[in-house]
């Protein structure tokens, strides 16, 4: 019940109980820009603190994403390429942060999200085009770029599935 609390998904009242937040079109989007945020300065500083094996390993986790096909492929790669911008960071507060963030879809998000596979994987080379530029600020954009698409995604399928409640203003 605390992790939940700590991650926004319930309110603890004392001697009053917990109580859910719905999962609404504001938190789902406000989700993706956050992480986008997050993955964006990991990105910013791997390419100020990487060195060329590290750049190299990203290319190469790079690489094995642009040739993954099946949506648990493209998992492991994705996550391979993450931990590597994380590792190059050398931020253990980052990593921590990237520990923290949970997913809103649970599962294989390229497998249950349409339309997310072919964004990532020209996201992700965007991003390591611009590391490998030397280009930090370039590379946080496309995280952020990208990230942000994915919460557009997230929205259309959780709408399609009436599960999104009404934004309250």
């Amino acid at each position: 019940m605390i992790a939940l609390e700590s991650e926004g998904w319930i309110s603890i009242e004392p001697h009053r109980g917990a109580f859910v937040h719905g999962l609404d079109l504001n938190s789902v989007r406000d989700h993706y820009a956050l992480l986008g945020q997050l993955y964006g300065l990991a990105a910013e500083r791997a390419t100020e603190r990487g060195d060329e094996d590290g750049i190299e390993a990203l290319a190469a986790a790079e690489r094995a994403l642009r040739d993954a096909e099946d949506p648990e492929d493209i998992l492991h790669a994705n996550e391979a390429y993450l931990r590597q911008i994380f590792a190059m960071a050398h931020s253990p507060r980052l990593s921590s942060f990237g520990r923290l963030m949970t997913g809103v879809i649970p599962g294989n998000f390229f497998a249950l999200v349409p339309g997310t596979i072919q964004p990532q994987k020209r996201g992700i080379a965007a991003v390591n085009r611009a590391i490998k530029a030397g280009n930090g600020v370039k590379a946080s954009q496309e995280f952020v770029r990208m990230l942000r698409g994915h919460g557009d995604l997230v929205v259309d399928l959780l709408q399609s599935r009436n599960i999104l409640w009404a934004p309250e203003n």
